[in-house]
């Protein structure tokens, strides 16, 4: 039987449901077409939220981060089962994800999120409204910051923010891709006065 646990991360609670369902066949952040294993989380907060996620290891070695049908309020959070994976790319012994910020754009006549966007430390921290960087090192992470200084990055995307965990670590990208996907979204919607998103 899974073994739930529960850990808190700003103003949610990351739960590893313990569910790991096999992929017989499916495309990765990539475009590759692998096989793999998916290990279910939720993302919940006390604003009736609650976003299914999945961690997917294919056996191709490709890793990502995805959101999944099913998160509450739809309307606000169908987008993540549309194309808002993240990848987790290799450096040396360790693993990285992309810290590119997604924001509502739009509330009427419906919800449009931007594209993922670049953003600095202090945005982050505004956009989730608590220090991010401080919440994922709490959680293990080996570094937040700048491509250029963790990865040694030096393309157009030096400056953009990653953060930087062990291999074996899958709670750190759980709480990445709710610092980008899902806090943000949830906080804009509720400063912009939306009580009742429906489902």
């Amino acid at each position: 039987m899974a073994t739930e646990r529960s850990i808190d991360f700003g103003p949610v609670r990351l739960i590893d449901t313990g569910q790991v369902e096999h992929i017989t066949s499916g495309q990765t952040s990539k475009r590759q077409t692998s096989s793999g294993s998916s290990r279910l989380f939720l993302i919940q907060s006390d604003l009736d939220i609650s976003v299914r996620v999945a961690y997917i290891d294919w056996e191709n070695d490709d890793r990502e981060v995805r959101g999944l049908p099913g998160s509450t309020p739809n309307r606000l959070f169908s987008r993540l089962a549309r194309g808002s994976r993240i990848s987790v790319s290799r450096f040396q012994d360790l693993e990285w994800m992309e810290l590119r910020i997604s924001t509502i754009t739009s509330m009427e006549p419906r919800i449009i999120w931007s594209n993922p966007r670049k953003i600095d430390l202090l945005g982050l921290n505004e956009a989730c409204g608590f220090n991010v960087q401080r919440g994922l090192k709490e959680l293990g992470a080996q570094g937040v910051g700048k491509r250029e200084d963790l990865i040694n990055t030096d393309n157009n995307r030096a400056t953009d923010l990653c953060v930087l965990f062990s291999s074996d670590d899958k709670i750190v990208p759980i709480a990445a891709f709710a610092a980008v996907r899902v806090i943000p979204i949830g906080r804009q919607a509720t400063k912009s006065t939306v009580t009742a998103l429906g489902n």
